[in-house]
């Protein structure tokens, strides 16, 4: 059983050099950021197990300029995968704008289902707009609608946003990050396995589709994402191969 990093302690119980220490150390690294506000929106501690403290590291590595490269992250389900990337890495990358370590992010999230995506979406909405995150970081909303919200600073200006997508269809003209050097956001696609495996009318049954053939070509061609560092996610269980995979021998 997993401990309270807060030793039981209520938001409203904290003193404001404790409530600083959470700030900082949110802003330290994703590992902190994820076990901290995990706690803190479901009222229990996350049991942290090697993997996360792995993947976090290589999110950092991302963000933080270290490494340029795309990242997948290959787990079999229950691993928490969707925790760290289909809700929590949208409110760090607003909390890193807001310390001033990253400019602006447009993140493109996408999954087999529209109804998994726009749940994720009102989650990470919730965690942002809640008293404890606005008090840390304080943000307003331009557009607040679970397909696509934006965040405005103190004068008006968009510093980040998440589109949500099913990938089988209505992507086309949305994108992830912005064009130009370091990070400015990502496309996170959350058991998109399904959908490569979904059926387009007309097609032969059991003929799988390509990632061209249900709309993604046109937003990961490398003309079309400069500057963005994608972060990818397959759910990888029993008969499946990774999709990233190049030969059986990894």
């Amino acid at each position: 059983m997993a401990e309270s990093i807060f030793n039981g302690k209520e938001w409203e119980q904290m003193s404001f050099e404790e409530r600083l220490a959470i700030k900082v150390a949110s802003e330290s690294s994703f590992i902190n950021f994820v076990r901290i506000w995990f706690e803190l929106t479901q009222n229990e501690p996350l049991m942290v197990n090697w993997h996360h403290i792995w993947f976090a590291n290589e999110v950092d590595k991302i963000i933080r300029g270290v490494d340029g490269s795309s990242l997948a992250i290959a787990v079999p389900p229950g691993s928490t995968k969707t925790e760290f990337f289909s809700i929590f890495i949208h409110p760090y990358t607003l909390a890193l704008i807001k310390a001033g370590v990253l400019k602006k992010f447009r993140n493109l999230a996408l999954s087999s289902g529209k109804a998994l995506v726009e749940r994720n979406s009102k989650r990470v909405m919730d965690v942002i707009s809640s008293p404890e995150y606005q008090e840390l970081w304080p943000c307003v909303f331009s557009k607040s609608s679970v397909e696509e919200w934006s965040v405005v600073n103190d004068k008006f200006r968009t510093i980040g946003g998440m589109v949500s997508r099913p990938m089988m269809g209505g992507i086309i003209g949305s994108r992830g990050g912005y064009p130009g050097p370091g990070y400015s956001g990502s496309i996170t696609i959350d058991d998109g396995d399904k959908a490569r495996r979904g059926r387009k009318r007309g097609r032969r049954p059991g003929k799988e589709l390509t990632m061209h053939q249900i709309e993604l070509g046109p937003i990961l061609r490398p003309r079309r994402v400069l500057g963005l560092r994608p972060l990818e996610q397959e759910h990888i269980g029993h008969g499946h191969r990774d999709p990233h995979q190049v030969t059986d021998a990894l």
